[in-house]
């Protein structure tokens, strides 16, 4: 952008549309904002203006960004140690989760750290080289970590829309984690080109600010117009809605490949139903409102510049770190979303957590969830393995039945009599076919159940 000599307000010495670190140092305008920068006394510029706030308020901003660091990256590393220490996690979604962690960790890396510093100090103090590296990283990070929001919401509804017609192989994974990346360094090329240290304070030269400079304040608004709020907020969010409510319609209206119509059946696909779209519900709730009110600012501060009211001067310099911090914090929430509400991940995360150790391979993690899932006798559409053989057990000894009836096992097909009595009983043809049609009722039974099981297990690692 281009400085005025003489700004009349904030926004005129503070317009850029930078996401994090850089919108901080834009505000030391605001104690010029009626008589221009050239107004500045030398005793607002001194020592006692080196920081923004108060000790207090400087406080609170360090104790809410170091909480965000902290669960950030240890949030983001666990999700990357469980996919690559657990073979059977490396499937595409999970790939694609991993993308997620790291650009999410590159946020917390490079921009919580800028942006907690250039909102306590007024001058920028990491230099000219980390103004234009630390703005060109934040943006790529922030970019790659909305794009691959979108590109799990593709994976998710294209293998539960449509899962015979197109499949994200792995192959095809990694190709769009590379086009994620490319649309990320290219789309953000224009910052580290236009930011620069700037002396805004013409009675205060030692008092440099890193912001952006462009050709032509048209260009400078129509890359703030197309590439940040459309390209990096407002397409991603109507794509990610739009396939979850694909989805939450797809699962709504889908029902669960059984024979078996029964109310606990009924009430556990019920459930199912409901456990998705609460996620996806929250998902798309916490994307939005995490990034809204930095937008927002952003937003009024380019259109309506000329017409800020005093009270705006005075609030914005509050209010953007805080709406820097809850564009952030996505960046730690988003391993709670998509990691810890999955099964896996928690059994995964407990494993690293007792091993104490990132490195090494997970061999249990996928059969121990495996052996919980074929013997839990309440999660197969309410009629497991196990519970379908004890009924057929009952169907096969009734209550009218004595102790001298034949028994049939399922080793035998031959029926054995149990009798005290020494005077062996005539076998009758009639009950012998009643008892070999008992047996492969039971047979079949368990086929079944083995059947419905394996339906199942592919059913629910689509949907959920």
């Amino acid at each position: 952008m281009e400085l005025n000599s003489n700004p009349t307000n904030v926004t005129d010495a503070t317009d850029q549309p930078e996401f994090f670190s850089n919108w901080g140092v834009q505000f030391d305008g605001h104690r010029a904002n009626a008589s221009g920068a050239a107004n500045v006394s030398e005793e607002e510029t001194a020592d006692d203006d080196f920081y923004r706030h108060s000790s207090i308020v400087t406080t609170v901003y360090c104790l809410a960004y170091s909480s965000v660091f902290l669960l950030g990256l240890v949030g983001n590393c666990l999700v990357v140690a469980v996919v690559f220490r657990a073979p059977r996690m490396r499937t595409v979604t999970n790939y694609f989760i991993v993308n997620l962690a790291i650009a999410d960790i590159l946020v917390v890396l490079f921009c919580l750290p800028a942006t907690l510093l250039s909102n306590i100090f007024v001058p920028w103090i990491l230099g000219e080289t980390m103004c234009k590296l630390v703005a060109y990283v934040q943006g790529v990070s922030v970019v790659a970590s909305i794009d691959s929001l979108v590109a799990i919401s593709l994976d998710r509804v294209l293998a539960i829309c449509f899962p015979m017609r197109f499949q994200i192989t792995g192959r095809r994974a990694r190709l769009i984690i590379l086009l994620i990346w490319i649309v990320a360094l290219t789309t953000t090329i224009p910052w580290p080109l236009y930011f620069h240290l700037v002396s805004a304070f013409p009675t205060s030269p030692e008092i440099r600010l890193c912001l952006e400079e462009w050709p032509s304040e048209r260009d400078k608004d129509l890359y703030f117009i197309l590439a940040n709020v459309v390209f990096c907020y407002l397409l991603p969010l109507i794509l990610i809605l739009l396939c979850y409510v694909m989805i939450w319609i797809r699962v709504w209206r889908r029902a669960i490949p059984t024979e078996s119509k029964d109310a606990h059946i009924d009430r556990l696909q019920q459930r199912s139903k409901v456990k998705v779209v609460k996620m996806l519900v929250v998902v798309v709730i916490i994307f939005m409102l995490s990034w809204l009110p930095l937008y927002a600012i952003f937003i009024r501060i380019k259109l309506g510049s000329e017409q800020m009211e005093s009270w705006e001067d005075v609030l914005l310099p509050y209010v953007t770190p805080v709406a820097q911090w809850l564009g952030a914090s996505n960046s730690c929430i988003n391993p709670v979303l998509y990691a810890y509400f999955n099964q896996k991940y928690r059994r995964g995360f407990t494993a690293i957590i007792q091993s104490r150790s990132c490195c090494g391979i997970i061999r249990t993690t996928a059969a121990d969830y495996e052996k919980r899932y074929v013997t839990t006798t309440e999660v197969h559409q309410g009629a497991s393995f196990e519970r379908l053989r004890r009924e057929t057990h009952v169907r096969r000894s009734t209550p009218t039945e004595n102790r001298n009836r034949p028994v049939v096992t399922a080793t035998d097909s031959r029926p054995v009599t149990r009798n005290n009595s020494k005077t062996p009983e005539r076998r009758d043809d009639h009950h012998d076919q009643q008892q070999s049609a008992m047996l492969n009722s039971a047979v079949v039974s368990t086929q079944d159940s083995i059947e419905l099981n394996a339906i199942h297990r592919k059913w629910k690692s689509e949907v959920l």
